[in-house]
């Protein structure tokens, strides 16, 4: 009578060669084994940024997404509700005179913007013409959540009610949630006010100034 071997008693060279293909299918791309210590290089920030950007686009294909502002490697992250254009070639979430106000601000806090990731919850400018729904929060806050955790910021800056509530899990209105920061898994976040507020507003841009003027007394210390 002949047998099948069981998968634990399956010849070694083919059980090492099987995990090593399933784990290069994975995206790991070199294992170095050295005695007892091993070390397993995955893909890189950018690579993963990468694979995210083109699963959301895969996600939501019908809809005419914007791609975020900045590099992968950036300290500070800054995120709005989503962006106030439909234009799908334009780069970042701002445009127009909202674009011109963040501009501005990051000049006087002499950041450099291509130091600073501009992204946003939704990735398409809402339906509604104005605020994000619900339901259009809800489908893209897991992918807002994957794309934090692929950046691993220092600190993350979130622009306007919507933002703010949907990464804290509050209603807390803005308002109250600016002038301290939170924590976000060990990343500190700032909820602070959207530039479109701070055009009908602008005696509000002195808050906002106190905002960023913490967050870039956090950032020395990280």
């Amino acid at each position: 009578m002949s047998t099948v071997a069981s998968p634990a008693h399956a010849h070694p060279g083919r059980a090492l060669y099987s995990i090593l293909r399933y784990w290069r299918a994975a995206g790991l791309q070199h294992l170095d084994v050295r005695g007892s210590e091993e070390v397993i290089e995955g893909p890189s920030p950018s690579e993963q940024m990468l694979t995210l950007r083109g699963d959301i686009i895969k996600a939501f294909e019908s809809r005419s997404l914007f791609q975020p502002l900045g590099e992968v490697s950036a300290d500070l992250m800054m995120v709005a509700a989503s962006p106030n254009h439909t234009d799908a070639d334009h780069i970042g979430p701002f445009k127009g005179e909202e674009e011109e106000l963040m501009t501005r601000l990051l000049d006087r806090l002499e950041l450099d913007p291509a130091r600073v990731y501009q992204s946003s919850l939704v990735r398409w400018f809402p339906e509604s013409g104005q605020h994000p729904s619900r339901e259009e929060v809800e489908s893209c806050l897991p992918w807002l959540k994957k794309e934090i955790e692929v950046l691993r910021p220092k600190v993350v800056v979130t622009l306007g009610s919507v933002p703010s509530m949907a990464l804290l899990g509050v209603t807390t209105p803005i308002t109250k949630l600016r002038g301290t920061f939170h924590d976000l898994g060990g990343i500190g976040l700032r909820a602070t006010y959207h530039p479109s507020y701070l055009l009908k507003k602008p005696t509000a841009k002195k808050d906002v100034w106190s905002d960023m003027q913490a967050v870039l007394e956090l950032l020395k210390t990280r």
